[in-house]
């Protein structure tokens, strides 16, 4: 029986033109069923794999940008508190160099009393002074004071001269007019005792930190042998206090003195007025 042609000779079989190849598994790697998943996809979450990449992106780009809100919320309050903190040291700056400045006008000077028209306080105090006689004595003071609201002013000068206590008074009308020019003796212990209380008041005085307007303007000199000192302001908590002594040690002999009397003055050394705060420029 003869062979197909082609038969045992290793050839393959003639396929039909037209037929298909491989339909079957091409479908199968194009179509899928309506119900099978993407190989990535969860059905916990509803999501797919790319899904979930983009979730954890988002994730971290907020956390991210939570940081660097953090961290430049620090750097703002970080600014702010030294701001305020440079802002604290500059005024505490400033308020101490203007007490010092303030100061350095009325304070306890180690020279004489200086001359100068310009000050209204040290000019009148020198025009009341010019009449009192020049002490010669080696221990003796010598004081002008000018209420701001009184009727009477006054200029003194007491000094201890061979065993005894010498003063004088001068007693005027803020416009000059003179009232009265006194001479007296003064018991040499009354006089020593006055002499040592106000060298306690007076020396190392470093001046009041303020500016004021009231008070009692008071200017003096005081010689100790070879050492001069000198001051001169109207700080009621100072120099009302040298006024207030003068006045005890002194008004037995002039009674205008009383003038200078202050009741109120050892409650006012106690009170806030007295002993102000750090920032109080007034």
């Amino acid at each position: 029986m003869a062979r197909a042609a082609g038969a045992g000779t290793g050839a393959k079989p003639r396929v039909k033109r037209g037929a298909p190849r491989g339909n079957v598994r091409r479908l199968s790697l194009v179509h899928r069923p309506p119900n099978v998943r993407h190989p990535h996809f969860h059905a916990e979450s509803g999501l797919s794999g790319h899904d979930h990449i983009a979730d954890g992106l988002h994730c971290a780009n907020r956390s991210r940008m939570k940081q660097a809100i953090w961290r430049w919320t620090r750097r703002c309050f970080y600014g702010i508190a030294g701001l305020l903190a440079f802002s604290a040291v500059s005024l505490g700056l400033f308020l101490a160099w203007e007490r010092h400045r303030l100061a350095e006008f009325n304070r306890t000077n180690d020279r004489p009393l200086l001359i100068d028209s310009n000050n209204p306080v040290l000019a009148d105090a020198h025009a009341m002074m010019a009449g009192l006689i020049p002490s010669d004595g080696s221990d003796g003071l010598r004081f002008a004071v000018m209420p701001s609201f009184g009727k009477r002013w006054f200029a003194m000068s007491v000094a201890s001269r061979n065993g005894r206590g010498d003063g004088e008074v001068i007693v005027t009308t803020p416009s000059g007019e003179l009232l009265r020019h006194q001479k007296f003796d003064i018991p040499k212990p009354d006089l020593e005792l006055f002499l040592r209380q106000w060298d306690e008041i007076t020396d190392d005085y470093s001046g009041e930190g303020r500016s004021l307007t009231d008070g009692n303007p008071l200017a003096f000199e005081r010689r100790r042998g070879l050492r001069i000192t000198s001051g001169e302001g109207n700080s009621p908590c100072h120099y009302d206090v040298l006024g207030d002594l003068a006045a005890q040690a002194f008004g037995p002999y002039v009674s205008e003195l009383q003038d200078l009397r202050d009741p109120t003055l050892p409650a006012r050394l106690k009170g806030k007025f007295c002993n102000p705060s750090f920032f109080a420029l007034r």
